[in-house]
């Protein structure tokens, strides 16, 4: 994957972003997490928790687990989260409201 930048963000995002105000980093990417019940066994074996993972899809789109909001990838900054409870991850990824509030939040976070 190609390095991310200030105008890379510009351009996958639609829009001027700002970095992540802990580090720093142009490396945050969107979080939608899908209801999984992964145990320290899926943890420690990958191939189990993929596996897990493609189950959750093959009935079609999996239910989120919580709130979405956009992670820095260099310090595991979190920024604040959109409620989304109720809804699927195909339901969240069609929504440009959603996807719109998450990137007014990210931009909108103080520093350090």
């Amino acid at each position: 994957m190609k390095e991310m930048t200030e105008s890379r963000a510009r351009m996958i995002y639609n829009q001027e972003m700002k970095p992540c105000p802990k580090c720093g980093s142009w490396n945050f990417r969107p979080q939608t997490p899908i209801q999984l019940e992964l145990d320290a066994d899926d943890i420690n074996n990958p191939k189990r928790a993929i596996g897990k993972w493609v189950a959750a899809h093959k009935g079609g789109s999996p239910m989120l687990k919580g709130p979405c909001f956009f992670m820095c990838l260099d310090c595991d900054h979190k920024g604040p989260a959109v409620d989304c409870s109720g809804r699927t991850s195909e339901e969240v990824g069609q929504d440009p409201v959603v996807w719109k509030e998450m990137k007014r939040l990210w931009n909108e976070q103080s520093g350090k």
